[in-house]
């Protein structure tokens, strides 16, 4: 709003100032043609009396009286001619001049006027016109002034807000966690005591307590974590990004040999500067998310590759799974969404962790997809400066 009303001011003010330049080509025009009409007069003066003295001298007897009251009629017209120019002139150089100031911005600028002469009833209203522009200036400024602090205010409100929320879920998440520890742990206890004594259906339903338990600790760490970026501020180290996608690869082996997925790496992969924990959980997001979307496809196939750009570099992660709905594509990355229905496998956090990573480190992700064709999941890296990353861990030369 605030930015709306500057721009609006700023285009008042440059109307103002296109029409005082006008108006300024205008009067050094007029003070021209002002004196060329001043002169001219005078030569028509002159001419008249030069006409005159050649007439009597041919037809009258007077000719020394007709040519001294010639020469004195053509005398006082050039005056007046001279005087009035002289004056039109005058009075167009200062409205020229004070055009020029307000067009510079002086809207202080004020012009001397008389209170009945035309020139001074021009002055007048002038001032006048200056005057209103420089008092409509002054209430944009304060509207401005007032915008910008309600902007201020609603922003530090949200920020509250946000930081509660995130104190809210890392303390309830947190807090729930212990018994959720405890229900698998009893659960595990009565399956290694007791497993041999339980019929068919009890341990159906002891494993149904174990899966769920251990469900609801995923999502709890995933809140927690969505809770601590942003919150905690983490060492940014130079990173290689092919060893560190190694190393999550080999966390997900055992998903990977069960849903028999082949992944690929395309090309090397750059060192960047990154927090390894983040990273590491970026791309354990992005290729498990990969991995557990891939349907009945026949040839599984996930590809995790690098493109350099203008600010940067693109990593995309690229499957050949279920796809994504275009109208799921936004969505996804909020707390809790699934794409494709609510019965999707997952607890609804991980994509909004990595927003919330990649955008902390000033990058941008997106997916690019399709309904049964696969989707190509990517995230931006800003290049890095020897001040984005902790002295500890700067190269050594």
């Amino acid at each position: 709003m605030a930015v709306d009303a500057v721009g609006m001011g700023g285009m008042a003010t440059h109307q103002v100032q296109l029409s005082l330049q006008r108006a300024s080509r205008r009067s050094r025009s007029v003070s021209c043609l002002t004196v060329r009409a001043a002169a001219a007069a005078g030569l028509c003066a002159l001419i008249g009396s030069t006409s005159t003295w050649v007439a009597i001298g041919r037809f009258g007897p007077s000719r020394t009286a007709a040519l001294w009251g010639s020469l004195g009629a053509a005398a006082a017209a050039v005056l007046l001619a001279v005087g009035l120019g002289a004056r039109l002139a005058g009075a167009l150089r200062a409205f020229t001049q004070a055009a020029r100031q307000v067009a510079g911005g002086d809207l202080r600028v004020q012009l001397p006027h008389g209170p009945s002469s035309e020139i001074g009833k021009l002055a007048a209203a002038f001032n006048h016109m200056v005057s209103s522009v420089a008092a409509d200036r002054c209430r944009l400024e304060e509207l401005t002034r007032t915008l910008e602090q309600r902007v201020r205010q609603r922003t530090q409100e949200v920020e509250e807000r946000s930081r509660e929320l995130e104190s809210f879920i890392y303390a309830a998440s947190h807090d729930l966690r212990a018994p959720v520890l405890s229900i698998q742990g009893f659960a595990n206890l009565l399956m290694r005591s007791h497993g041999r004594r339980l019929d068919v259906e009890a341990k159906q339903h002891l494993e149904r307590i174990r899966s769920n338990a251990e469900s609801m600790d995923a999502l709890l760490r995933d809140l927690l974590e969505v809770s601590r970026i942003g919150r905690v501020q983490e060492a940014v180290e130079w990173v290689d990004s092919g060893e560190m996608v190694a190393s999550v690869l080999r966390e997900l082996e055992p998903e990977t040999a069960r849903s028999g997925v082949r992944v690929q790496v395309s090309g090397r992969l750059p060192m960047i500067a990154y927090s390894p924990r983040l990273l590491a959980c970026v791309f354990r997001n992005l290729i498990g998310n990969a991995i557990k979307f891939m349907g009945d496809q026949p040839a599984p196939l996930v590809s995790i590759g690098c493109d350099r750009i203008s600010e940067g570099y693109r990593f995309w992660v690229r499957d050949n799974g279920v796809g994504i709905r275009p109208e799921d594509q936004e969505k996804i990355f909020a707390l809790f969404a699934r794409a494709n229905g609510t019965d999707a496998p997952g607890s609804g956090v991980g994509l909004a962790v990595v927003k919330r990573i990649v955008e902390a480190h000033r990058g941008k992700v997106w997916v690019e997809s399709e309904s049964a064709a696969g989707s190509v999941f990517s995230f931006t890296i800003t290049t890095a400066t020897p001040a984005d990353v902790a002295p500890e861990h700067l190269p050594s030369h």
